[in-house]
């Protein structure tokens, strides 16, 4: 087989073709494929694939068919196969987009929770069977994600920062505050200890006074 997409494809085809009681070989739908759509990688479309499924199961003759499950009109069948396997799709990328998702985050060096993980998982697209667009959604989903984490934590600093500098100038200006009560108490015991040595400094030079002298 060419490549993955080319895989993808048939596997896909064969998994329609199979939940309606068709075994096709892989070599069958991949000749079905590159005979119709040689340009598979750029034309491939909801409708081509519609169209190779009934020739498909226009094609296939009776000693091919593992089982029919049921006489319907091919147009039904073709009908009836693609909404199953849309069903098919949308399951399995379910299971395996979490994978993918854990996958593609190590390799990228995030590390992500479980909640983490199934939030980006749900917002890929899960309807294709095309792995390197869901490869792509993936890595797109994670690149928004790191970004919102981002964005989130510069908000969450700014927001830690503000509320430092707002606790710092509160605790400087008690600081301050205290500093200039103390100073100014230190300055009134000062200015009272000053006035009471002048007090006694005056009251001993009073008794120190000589009584005047007499003479006659």
């Amino acid at each position: 087989m060419k490549n993955k997409s080319l895989k993808n494809k048939v596997d896909s085809i064969r998994r329609t073709l199979k939940s309606q009681g068709l075994e096709v070989s892989s070599a069958a739908v991949e000749s079905k494929i590159l005979d119709n759509c040689p340009n598979f990688e750029e034309d491939w479309s909801s409708d081509i694939r519609s169209e190779i499924l009934q020739l498909l199961i226009t094609d296939l003759r009776p000693s091919e068919l593992a089982t029919i499950n049921s006489v319907e009109s091919e147009n039904d069948l073709v009908a009836s196969a693609v909404e199953e396997d849309e069903v098919n799709i949308h399951t399995i990328a379910v299971q395996e987009k979490s994978e993918l998702v854990a996958t593609t985050a190590q390799s990228m060096g995030l590390i992500l929770n479980a909640e983490e993980i199934e939030s980006i998982a749900d917002s890929v697209d899960s309807t294709t069977d095309n792995f390197e667009f869901m490869l792509s959604e993936v890595k797109t989903a994670l690149l928004e994600f790191v970004r919102y984490k981002a964005e989130s934590n510069n908000q969450k600093i700014a927001q830690t920062m503000d509320e430092v500098v707002e606790y710092a100038e509160t605790k400087f200006s008690e600081n301050s505050q205290h500093l200039s009560e103390r100073l100014q108490d230190l300055k009134s015991r000062i200015s009272a200890t000053d006035t009471r040595n002048k007090s006694q400094l005056t009251l001993i030079l009073n008794r120190l006074k000589l009584p005047t002298c007499k003479t006659g």
